[in-house]
């Protein structure tokens, strides 16, 4: 049953600097428990645009080589209200299959898990309206409700443009533990530049560039299932899967803040904000588009077999990856026969391909 969105109803203190918090209260949503698959195909549904390559078949049709569906995309305004984005589009309400139970008919056909993607490349984080606590909560509740209403799994975040770097940190990162908390899955789908040491172009300074790193610092990392970066947006630096796993992996990517950054607030200051991103090799799912013909930004198309050799190799240094991730199923429907991307990605991570 949907919920309707509670009224906060109580006034805790005036901080020093006469900031108002308010608590939004708990709307009595159902703790889930969602287990992660221990391996994960996961691909990308939604966000398309009717009689283009890039609709998504109904979900009635979704093959069972994906484990896991991340439906596309969601978005939150600056005052902690939730609505569907399509194409960039703010929409009344969310697709009809949505709507019509498919999502649970699917789970009970395939055993997949379910996520809800917010932002994307058209979605954003804006300026807030309200206080973040306040954002965080009522955020929070709604994306809850929606989940018993329509039956998802978790959240991923792919949020690519912010108009407020440290209003986005904090309330991210609050988020990400309520959702957790609630015991739904938390993924983040970040175009790989958000989680390199790379400087942004001077002509987009509103994209999270390499800005996702205190989402994943050490303190968060229990908060967060697995990570699916777009291997092939705006890739920088490592030239090969197996090459970016392990630098993720091993601490090797370094950021360092300039003073007065956003970032201070969530690191000792004595060590200047310096901060290495150490991401485990089992929390890692590249993400790869499914055709060569495609529109993914950046390119970056690899052949099934090209994967599966960058998968061996980590497999070779002792290094196992948590899966992959696919941009979209919409766009596998399309390859000769049907699916055969994900199928074929299936194989290489050993999953049974159900008829």
């Amino acid at each position: 049953m949907h919920r309707p969105i509670l009224i906060p109803l109580l006034v805790l203190f005036l901080c020093a600097c006469t900031e108002l918090v308010i608590v939004y209260p708990d709307n009595g949503n159902e703790h889930a428990h969602v287990e992660a698959p221990p391996i994960v195909l996961s691909g990308f549904w939604g966000a398309t645009q009717p009689g283009t390559m890039q609709e998504p078949p109904d979900l009635s049709q979704i093959p069972e080589s994906y484990n896991v569906l991340t439906v596309a995309f969601c978005n939150v305004d600056s005052y902690g209200n939730l609505d569907w984005i399509q194409l960039g589009q703010p929409q009344v309400a969310y697709p009809a299959q949505i709507q019509n139970g498919q999502i649970r008919s699917l789970k009970e056909r395939t055993g997949c898990r379910v996520l809800l993607s917010m932002g994307g490349e058209r979605g954003f984080f804006p300026f807030l309206n309200v206080s973040r606590d306040f954002w965080i909560q009522k955020a929070g509740s709604q994306l809850l409700d929606v989940f018993e209403q329509y039956g998802f799994d978790g959240l991923d975040i792919d949020i690519e443009t912010v108009e407020s770097l440290h209003d986005f940190l904090y309330c991210m990162r609050g988020l990400i533990k309520k959702i957790k908390g609630y015991g739904y899955l938390v993924t983040l789908s970040p175009p790989q530049a958000f989680l390199y040491d790379y400087d942004p172009p001077v002509n987009r300074p509103t994209r999270s560039w390499n800005n996702y790193a205190p989402l994943l610092s050490s303190d968060m990392m229990p908060y967060v299932d697995w990570i699916q970066p777009q291997f092939y947006n705006h890739s920088h630096g490592a030239h090969s899967i197996s090459e970016y796993v392990t630098l993720l992996a091993s601490g090797t990517f370094e950021f360092e803040a300039p003073e007065h950054h956003p970032w201070e607030s969530f690191f000792d200051p004595n060590d200047k904000c310096s901060y290495q991103i150490e991401i485990p090799s089992d929390k890692i799912a590249s993400g790869h588009p499914a055709t060569p013909t495609g529109s993914a930004p950046g390119g970056g198309w690899l052949s099934p077999l090209e994967i599966a050799t960058e998968y061996e190799i980590l497999q070779s240094q002792g290094a196992e990856m948590k899966g992959f991730m696919v941009w979209s199923i919409g766009w596998d429907k399309t390859n000769t026969p049907a699916y055969s991307f994900g199928d074929s990605l299936s194989s290489v991570l050993g999953l049974p391909i159900l008829p």
